[in-house]
Order: structure tokens, then sequence, then C-alpha cells
């Protein structure tokens, strides 16, 4: 058998009650069951390590009346008793339903920390296998990137040779283009003037294969002329 005590009893009517009427008690709660409990001082007293006579004192105390109980059920006695060695504990049924009430809610709360632990494992595994998909994602971004940037240029490359040969690579602005982006510019240059596809073999085998198209991917704007 066990028992479970609520810090409660520590701080109510019992403060101070004595080391017989406490060894009493605690014997008591481990012992009980179904509100009966035996207590036989001479065994009692060889089981606390007192006298036979400091039992019977704590249990006399334990059966007399206590206006301050919190309990006002036989006048606020703890035990009531019933035969020669067995007593009725009064609030047995009481404190055992508080006592299965918070076994209850620590086992929910148990059981949900559980749950919220393998949840947060959950995600965060999920979190590790999305981190390597987007890393993977990243690098497919990145060579697109790399790619456009790379068409980009070409076409750059082309409109300085097509339409500011002998300017070194300088930007050379025309008129109605100072309020244009250099991407604007190039995409207007080359719409005036399209490179024709003899001009895309040659820059397909001057720039490693970069496919080149018509126009400038919208996406991308292109650096400065």
């Amino acid at each position: 058998m066990y028992g479970k005590t609520f810090e409660s009893m520590y701080e109510g009517s019992m403060f101070g009650a004595g080391l017989e009427v406490w060894g009493v008690w605690n014997y008591v709660i481990t012992k009980t069951h179904f509100e009966v409990v035996e207590l036989n001082p001479k065994l009692l007293a060889a089981v606390l390590g007192c006298t036979p006579e400091q039992v019977e004192e704590g249990i006399a105390k334990l059966c007399a009346p206590d206006p301050n109980s919190r309990s006002k059920a036989e006048d606020g006695r703890r035990l009531v008793r019933e035969g020669q060695f067995q007593y009725r504990v009064v609030n047995w049924a009481h404190y055992q339903s508080i006592r299965h009430e918070n076994d209850r809610r620590e086992y929910n709360r148990t059981k949900m920390a559980e749950y919220r632990a393998k949840k947060r494992q959950a995600a965060e595994s999920t979190q590790d296998v999305g981190d390597a998909s987007d890393g993977a994602t990243q690098k497919q971004r990145m060579r697109r990137a790399n790619e456009k940037i790379a068409r980009a240029e070409a076409i750059e490359s082309k409109v300085r040779e097509k339409f500011n040969p002998g300017a070194g690579g300088e930007r050379v602005i025309h008129e109605g283009e100072h309020r244009l982006t250099a991407g604007e510019i190039v995409k207007r240059r080359i719409e005036e003037d399209p490179i024709t596809k003899a001009d895309r073999e040659a820059l397909k085998r001057n720039r490693s294969k970069v496919s080149l198209p018509t126009e400038p991917d919208p996406d991308t704007e292109s650096p400065a002329l």
C-alpha cells in the first residue's frame, strides 16, 4: 500500500500537533484501505520507534473534535473508532477523489507534454528535410540566375558592339535615353535593330553556348551600359 499526502496538511489545524500525531497520521495515510485502518498501539510503537502510550496519545488527538479543521465532517475528527483496533478515516473518500483527479491531471499534462515533444520533433525533422530541399532549389535558382546574367551580359555586349562602335566599352547615351534604365536602353536598342541570326550563332560560340533571346529576360535587370 501507499498513500499520497498534500502540502496543505502541514499548513492547517494540525500545525505543531507533535511527532506522535504526525507519526500515527502518516501511518494511517499509508495503510488505509477503503476508509478503514487497523491501529494496534503496541505494533505501531515498534514501527515508529516510540512507546505504546505515545501512539495512544496520537490516536486520541486524531479522534478528538477539531473546530479549526477545514473539514466539518464528524466535527473535524480525523479518525472514528469502530472496533478494538479498527478506525474509520473520515475524509478518506474525499482525499482519494482529489488524488485521483490530480493524478488524472498529471497524466494529461504528461501525455500533452509527450505529444508536444513528438510534434516539435516531427516539425524539426520536416524543417531539416525542407532545408535540404530548399538548398537544392537554391542551387537551381543560382544556376538560373547566372544563366540570365550571362544572357543579359551577352545582349549588352552585342548592343555595345552594334550601337557604340569604337566607344571602348564606355556607356553612350543616345537621344531619348536619358531617363531610361540600362535594361530599358538595351531593350529599346534591340527592338530598334534586332540581333541577326548570324550574330546569335557567333555569340553562342564566343559565350560558351549561352542561349541568347531576341529580347532581355523581363526578370533580369541588365547591368549598366
